[in-house]
């Protein structure tokens, strides 16, 4: 009986895992993406494109507003580039834990913040006798970033405020590979700290 509920159990977690990752955000999107990818096309009629496109990362910057300082910008890069690889690079529970709490510590993020909750919240899943299952451990996961677009939708004096379009991996242990999309938005402030971070996931 007991090995019945146990791959009962691995079956649930399957679903509860694939359900944080692809659904647990669509109402955010319905308050936030949609008011956002407005606002980008609006500003497009009447701006200035400047493209730069970093030779060693995987980071492309569409400048969306005019007279932005190029050195912020790259600076900007940078951390966008580092923070991707924080939330998308981990291959175990104990990685993905780590993870996590980098970046609690990093962006001064709470447990209980939305992107701490809806994005990325902890995984584990707990069995009718109190038993702890890793998902990320049961079905091998692990995750790789791939690559992120970057729009900058606003500039306020120093202040930069981004919008990032951003493709990653999961792969498991059947060999599976399942390509996510993932909007991000946040801004930087004087010193380049990433604040007001929001994620969702699109697929």
């Amino acid at each position: 009986m007991k090995k019945y509920f146990v791959t009962g159990a691995c079956c649930a977690i399957f679903v509860v895992l694939f359900a944080f990752f692809t659904m647990s955000s669509v109402q955010g999107l319905n308050r936030t993406y949609d008011a956002n990818v407005t606002r980008l096309l609006d500003l497009q009629t009447n701006i200035e494109i400047a493209r730069t496109q970093k030779t060693d990362e995987t980071v492309t910057i569409v400048s969306d507003a005019t007279n932005v300082d190029a050195e912020l910008i790259a600076r900007d890069m940078s951390a966008t580039d580092n923070l991707m690889k924080q939330v998308f690079t981990w291959s175990s529970n104990r990685e993905y834990t780590k993870a996590r709490n980098d970046i609690m510590e990093t962006y001064g993020l709470k447990e209980d913040s939305t992107f701490m909750t809806e994005f990325m919240p902890d995984m584990v899943v707990k069995s009718r006798d109190g038993t702890e299952y890793y998902p990320i451990d049961v079905m091998e996961l692990n995750a790789t970033f791939d690559k992120v677009d970057v729009q900058l939708r606003n500039v306020a004096g120093d202040k930069y405020s981004y919008f990032c379009k951003v493709t990653w991996y999961v792969r498991g242990s059947l060999g599976t590979s399942e390509s996510t999309n993932s909007v991000f938005l946040f801004d930087t402030d004087s010193d380049g700290t990433i604040q007001n971070l929001e994620a969702y996931n699109l697929k």
